[in-house]
């Protein structure tokens, strides 16, 4: 690839007249091409042929190419013998004039400048226009189109008689002005962010995305897109060398992209934070000023050094001067407006998240929870629902496990999964699989809910991607569980395909139990039951539960879950697990199992017409044809599905009369409860309440009522329902 533009420079630019138009006109629609693959790609390809096949099609694309710039070459050659081999490799010279290397160390810049920009860009935009395929396949482009039309917008210029080293000084002044000045408008450029999982309005959400990177981007890549054909001009002088000049600027300008993108990463952000970084890189281009000048012919010798000299103060100046707080109410927005930032409780911007803990208000029954942001995306909290799915997430396959010594957790989050499973006296070891750094710092704030789980001996934390470890660790587990980012999160689908499920499978020991997160609130109904279909191709024997209305958890595993219920009872009596049962208001065995809501053929029955989510066919984070999350519609096939509670007490031995008895009645318990939610409905929530002998606070919290007002809604439910249906 890196080869082919100098290629078709030497082929295509024929006069010295039209050099710098037709340098213009190749770069502007090879960045063209590279808009286009990349919007087809994310919004088309991959999501209607796959991964592989999109490979494939890029490669014959390339092939054919390839056979047509032959058939050129014989039209233009007839009768000739064409040769097909190489020409002899010899080491290029590096013989290069002061003028060469000025114009390549340029170009090294706008390359290092560029993608520094482009990675800085893009962890600010997540903050805007959330975490997806489609948000990043049209940042992308955005920046592409912007470097096509500012190679477009050149052209005029360089078919005059101007001073093109005149012309870069205001190229790369305007890149570094541009980029402090949006520093101070960052909030009115950019929207408040918003839920884009739920595709309601695909037109209108695609214009925000774009409108929302051009405004950030659009103006600094139309001019490094000028850039490039200027210095390509300057350092070939004639047509005759501008093969090997595109070749010489176009390395410059890729090895300083690379160096960029690593510096910004890995350096810069986690160092001096976004806003430092930002106004770090703009200096560099403002200094680039100065430098052209100072080396340029226009003035005299000493004239321009003094006025270099001025430049290069002012620059340094005006970096000190820059207020170091211009990005904090940026960061603190949320899509109502603005958050108060007297409630950020933590905040870091690390190599691969930028991390804050927030103190937010869920009602009268959670007045003090804390909420998990990771690039802009709220991933968890401590409030009275999230708290106890993700606790299950750990608790309900260790206790379901006969020999749960090894567990693994993948995403550590708020450490709520982690620290549950550390707690059970039968584990030995958990080794809880987090990418980001910054989310274990983050978890000190959650030490109450995730019991400590940083500083428990038993908790290994692993700092690496989940399903890399996957891959690479030789070690076999009795659990593996986790806390997933959503599906439609960009780059998490792979915690979700039948691949990543295999992956787990070979590392469970027979018998294992691998539980898995549906997260209803973010998925079509045609989704859900991809995930169905998927999980249960590897794990044929599984348990759903719905301790919490939309959210599902699976349990699956490659031999039947066999649940026995005396077993489990004293399990749930060792006393820390006891406390932490009570804690999410399960207090006894049947409480648990009432949670329970599909069996395998329930499963199986929805799911049947659907396709299987891999990684060649990612289909859930190509959700556009999915659009909307699930609906009214969707949730009452799944809770009216729900498997009925003869066939669960067939699948639990050692229970007695009462017990059966007792989990009948909290199985409707949980039936009122889900409905009342799904509907709104407060007296159905009422009436879970009372038949639970009292509930706990996860029928509250749906109410937003304390012990009395509960009390007084219950007497007059009973004098007039009808008044109460409506919540």
């Amino acid at each position: 690839m890196g080869a082919t533009l100098p290629i078709i420079s030497k082929y295509y630019v024929t006069d010295n007249a039209r050099l710098g138009t037709q340098i213009g006109y190749l770069y502007s629609i090879n960045t063209l091409g590279a808009a286009a693959g990349c919007v087809l790609t994310g919004f088309l390809f991959i999501s209607t042929f796959g991964v592989l096949q999109t490979a494939l099609f890029a490669s014959c694309a390339n092939l054919l190419i390839g056979i047509g710039c032959i058939r050129i070459y014989q039209e233009e050659h007839p009768g000739e013998k064409t040769p097909f081999r190489l020409p002899r490799f010899e080491w290029p010279k590096l013989t290069w004039s002061p003028e060469l290397k000025l114009w390549m160390g340029i170009s090294f810049v706008c390359g290092l400048t560029a993608l520094a920009y482009e990675v800085l860009w893009t962890r600010l935009l997540v903050f805007s226009i959330a975490s997806t395929v489609y948000s990043f396949s049209l940042m992308l482009a955005v920046f592409l189109l912007g470097l096509c039309i500012g190679s477009l917008a050149v052209v005029p210029l360089m078919a005059r008689a101007v001073s093109l080293r005149t012309v870069l000084i205001a190229l790369q002044a305007g890149i570094g002005v541009y980029v402090l000045f949006t520093l101070f408008t960052m909030e009115s450029l950019l929207s408040a962010p918003w839920n884009s999982y739920s595709l309601t309005n695909p037109v209108k959400t695609f214009l925000r995305y774009f409108k929302d990177s051009a405004a950030l981007m659009g103006v600094p890549t139309l001019l490094f897109g000028m850039s490039f054909p200027v210095l390509i001009k300057l350092a070939a002088g004639g047509h005759e060398h501008v093969g090997r000049a595109t070749g010489r600027i176009y390395s410059a300008n890729t090895l300083g992209a690379i160096l960029g993108s690593l510096v910004a990463g890995f350096v810069l952000l986690p160092w001096l934070g976004m806003e430092k970084s930002l106004v770090a890189i703009a200096t560099i281009n403002l200094l680039m000023v100065p430098l052209l000048f100072g080396t340029g012919d226009d003035a005299a010798p000493g004239w321009r050094k003094g006025v270099a000299g001025v430049t290069v103060a002012g620059v340094i100046a005006l970096n000190a001067a820059m207020p170091g707080n211009l990005l904090d109410r940026f960061f603190m927005r949320d899509s109502a407006g603005q958050r108060d930032i007297s409630k950020l409780l933590y905040f870091e911007e690390g190599v691969t998240a930028t991390v804050a803990v927030f103190e937010d208000e869920y009602g009268i029954l959670d007045p003090t929870a804390k909420r998990l942001i990771t690039n802009g995306i709220s991933m968890s909290a401590s409030n009275v629902i999230a708290t106890r799915y993700m606790k299950l997430f750990a608790h309900v396959p260790i206790l379901l496990s006969d020999n749960p010594e090894d567990v693994m957790v993948i995403c550590f989050g708020t450490g709520q999964t982690a620290g549950a499973a550390g707690i059970h006296p039968r584990v030995k070891r958990v080794d809880s699989v987090e990418l980001s750094s910054s989310v274990i710092h983050a978890a000190a704030w959650f030490q109450n809910e995730n019991h400590n789980a940083v500083n428990n001996p038993k908790i290994n934390i692993v700092l690496q991607d989940g399903r890399n470890f996957l891959l690479t660790t030789r070690k076999r587990y009795d659990v593996i569980t986790g806390e997933p980012p959503p599906p439609r999160t960009a780059f998490t689908v792979n915690l979700y395909t039948k691949d990543f499920y295999q992956a787990a499978r070979d590392r469970l020991k027979p018998g294992g139990l691998m539980a898995q997160w549906i997260p209803l609130h973010s998925q079509s109904a045609r989704e859900v039951d991809m995930h169905f279909k998927t999980f249960l191709s590897v794990f044929p024997h599984a348990i759903a539960w719905m301790s919490v209305a939309n959210e599902i958890l699976i349990i699956g595993s490659d031999q039947p879950i066999q649940i026995d219920f005396q077993k489990l009872k004293e399990r749930m009596a060792e006393p820390s697990v006891a406390q932490a049962m009570r804690d999410i208001y399960i207090p006894d065995a049947t409480t648990l199992l009432s949670n329970i809501w599909f069996l395998e053929e329930a499963m199986q029955r929805l799911s049947a017409d659907q396709p299987m989510i891999t990684d060649n066919r990612p289909r859930i984070e190509f959700y556009l044809d999915y659009s909307k999350v699930i609906g009214l519609a969707g949730q009452e096939r799944l809770v009216f599905n729900r498997t009925p509670v003869e066939e669960v007490v067939r699948r639990i031995s050692g229970m007695t009369y009462e017990d059966t008895k007792q989990l009948k009645r909290q199985y409707r318990v949980m039936d009122l409860y889900q409905r009342g939610v799904m509907y709104g409905n407060r007296g159905l929530l009422l009436e879970a309440i009372e038949l639970s002998g009292g509930g706990g606070d996860l029928f509250r919290y749906h109410l937003q009522a304390g012990r009395e007002q509960i009390n007084r809604l219950l007497a007059q439910h009973r004098q007039e329902p009808g008044k109460l249906n409506v919540l």
